[in-house]
């Protein structure tokens, strides 16, 4: 599997790998090697080690017809820069090779270049460097470009590899840096480590041409893993000049393939407020993941902070650390296995003031367990700290919405599971019924509000439930008095807003009392305003 690209352009290559002529292979252990096509001594990498070997096979491409020089090297921590050559091979000009490499070697590293000056790599040669993991299968889909000049970049990457001296199972990490900027990027891997300055060790670099795709074996199950992505501009490591972002990963037992890191100009000052360990690092014992997604109708910074009860600190409830996001979007946290209960916070702090009433706020109480929490949903909204809108996490069946005019709106209501919005309070009920209409919608949102003139915005979120188009029922507390209902069906995935459909039951508050209460009916539209609906709706 091709692992991540520096310099080289990676394509597949048709046809079957044609072995090449004997005379231009050549080894750099003790042996110089020349460029027409021979050396002083005929010794094909690899070819002294014993056991299982798997074919490596690609395609060579250049501008120039100039003999090409391919250097494999691996990550040996005991020689000098961290990796150790294993030999050469020669080629009369740019075009097919193959070579037979110990199966599951791991790491290798290829160089590239035609050595114009006869002087070694340099910067006006042409050059790539690739980095692949050589597993159990033949590898012959290698196409490595050559770049005129390219080695001014890649000569800065010729340390070890991160993870390169681990030798258990790994998964693979990818994804795709973005940036205005076309500049070479550097991209950082630390762990939590209780022993190293700051509670983070760093674990080596990789390095871009330009933003782009990159991708790295990691090792199995690792955990917690923060990685930062910057570019240099000004040659002095990260700083407020550069474009810059982190982001956290939980890493477990699959791939990670969806990473998506974008640069942003400045964005270093972000690191600088998240050096400390990632909350729950120094835990060792069993996780599972927590993810999810926070939603917002402000753009910036969001601030995610966990807490646990805890009756020896002041208020109840201690503090296990922060992450930081550069805008609303996904986030992974990997926590203690049946924790328990777990309060999640998440605010942008707008005015750079710290926590106000006036910033965009939402909380959920979570009880962590022995599985994995994937689908943990949070919408901020301004003035919504302490307003005691809180949502009580409960894991929903994740079922297929994707085909709207499929749903059989009974079945799926008897399979939703949605938490109780009046919080399992006591005494009987009454039923509220009627009909969200929304033509060929998927799910939809349906938020119950309970008026109250001291909460910021005259009333306080009662909780959410994720109904299908058509009849539904809600089991009341009687007497419970005022109930506001709206429904939005949220396509962008970025709460109520403009495109979105939505809508309000128009004689808001329903008056709950002794009796059952029908034709509840609210019927969704696309308002031209992006609004929510608040009075009698146009057809």
């Amino acid at each position: 599997m091709i692992l991540l690209v520096f310099l080289a352009c990676l394509e597949r290559v048709t046809g079957i790998p044609t072995p090449l002529d004997p005379r231009f292979f050549a080894s750099n252990k003790g042996s110089a090697a020349s460029n027409d096509g021979g050396s002083q001594e005929d010794a094909t990498p690899f070819a002294s080690v014993a056991g299982d070997k798997i074919l490596l096979s690609g395609v060579v491409t250049s501008k120039s017809r100039y003999p090409v020089d391919i250097d494999f090297r691996i990550p040996d921590e005991s020689v000098e820069g961290g990796m150790s050559g294993q030999g050469k091979l020669l080629l009369k000009e740019p075009g097919a090779f193959s070579l037979s490499v110990p199966e599951n070697l791991g790491d290798l590293e290829i160089q590239v270049f035609q050595d114009l000056k006869s002087d070694g790599p340099s910067e006006d040669d042409f050059f790539a460097q690739v980095t692949i993991s050589i597993a159990a299968d033949d590898v012959s889909d290698l196409k490595i470009e050559l770049i005129e000049g390219g080695v001014s970049s890649g000569v800065q990457s010729q340390g070890p590899r991160p993870f390169g001296s681990f030798s258990g199972e790994k998964i693979t990490l990818s994804g795709l840096i973005t940036s205005k900027r076309k500049s070479p990027v550097d991209i950082d891997f630390r762990i939590p480590d209780e022993s190293a300055e700051g509670g983070m060790s760093g674990q080596g670099k990789l390095l871009l041409k330009e933003p782009g795709a990159f991708s790295l074996s990691v090792p199995k199950s690792l955990g917690d893993l923060e990685i930062q992505a910057f570019q240099d501009l000004t040659a002095d490591g990260p700083s407020k000049d550069d474009f810059f972002a982190q982001v956290s990963v939980a890493v477990g037992a699959e791939n990670v393939s969806d990473l998506e890191i974008e640069l942003i100009e400045g964005g270093v000052a972000i690191g600088e407020q998240a050096k400390g360990p990632t909350p729950f690092a120094s835990f060792s014992g069993e996780k599972v993941t927590l993810s999810g997604v926070i939603r917002s109708k402000s753009s910036g910074i969001v601030d995610i902070d966990f807490r646990v009860p805890d009756d020896s600190v002041e208020g109840g409830m201690a503090g296990q650390g922060k992450i930081l996001l550069q805008e609303p979007g996904e986030f992974s946290l990997s926590v203690p296995k049946d924790l328990g209960d777990l309060e999640i916070q998440a605010f942008q702090d707008l005015t750079s003031d710290g926590p106000s009433v006036d910033d965009p706020f939402a909380q959920v109480n979570i009880t962590i367990a022995a599985d994995d929490i994937l689908d943990i949903s949070m919408e901020l909204e301004k003035a919504a700290r302490g307003s005691h809108q809180v949502v009580e996490h409960k894991v929903v069946p994740h079922n297929d919405f994707s085909s709207p005019k499929e749903i059989d709106g009974d079945a799926v209501a008897e399979n939703l599971s949605n938490p109780d919005p009046f919080g399992g309070q006591e005494g009987s009920r009454v039923t509220l019924s009627g009909v969200l209409k929304c033509d060929d919608c998927p799910l939809i949102d349906l938020d119950l509000f309970q008026p109250d003139e001291n909460a910021p915005g005259g009333r306080t979120m009662l909780g959410k439930l994720k109904l299908p188009p058509g009849s539904y029922s809600i089991d009341v507390p009687r007497n419970f008095g005022d109930l506001i209902l709206e429904a939005f069906v949220d396509y962008e995935a970025d709460g109520p807003g403009a495109g979105d459909r939505m809508g309000s039951y128009i004689n808001n508050p329903v008056k709950i009392s002794s009796s059952n209460l029908s034709d509840i009916n609210i019927e969704l539209i696309v308002p031209e305003d992006g609004r929510m609906p608040m009075g009698a709706q146009p057809p």
